[in-house]
């Protein structure tokens, strides 16, 4: 089983909200805990991050790391997530658990090409197809 997470703004500096199908995926907290998973990231790299369900009406669990330990994650995500930074749509990462805690990630990007946006304009009709998925 995976996860995949559509990459946002707040992905690239914050966190994620788990959806509430995959709870049990991540093995989530009780409401208003937290405890910490491992996340392993391009090819040897790992950080430590926080998964905590809020204690509110909605009971969200969200994955977490807004400390200067995470920095060289949340840099890696920026990098590798670009298009998403410069404003494009349709990136995502895939969560693969691989040990209780334990996940390893895999980017799932779009490479946008710069000749493409110089003409995009011209290729409305094929854009509105593309979004009407």
């Amino acid at each position: 089983m995976t996860f995949k997470h559509l990459i946002g703004k707040s992905t690239l500096k914050e966190g994620i909200t788990i959806h509430r199908n995959f709870e049990s995926f991540f093995e989530s907290p009780d409401p208003g805990k937290k405890k910490e998973i491992t996340l392993l990231y391009a090819d040897e790299k790992s950080a430590s991050v926080v998964l905590r369900r809020l204690d509110n009406v909605r009971k969200p669990v969200q994955i977490k790391y807004t400390n200067k330990a995470h920095a060289p994650f949340v840099d890696w995500l920026n990098a590798v997530f670009a298009a998403t930074r410069k404003g494009s749509y349709g990136e995502f990462i895939e969560f693969h658990k691989v040990a209780p805690d334990v996940f390893n990630l895999r980017p799932i990007t779009i490479l946008i090409w710069p000749i493409m946006q110089n003409y995009m304009w011209q290729i409305p009709c094929i854009t509105r197809q593309i979004r009407s998925f």
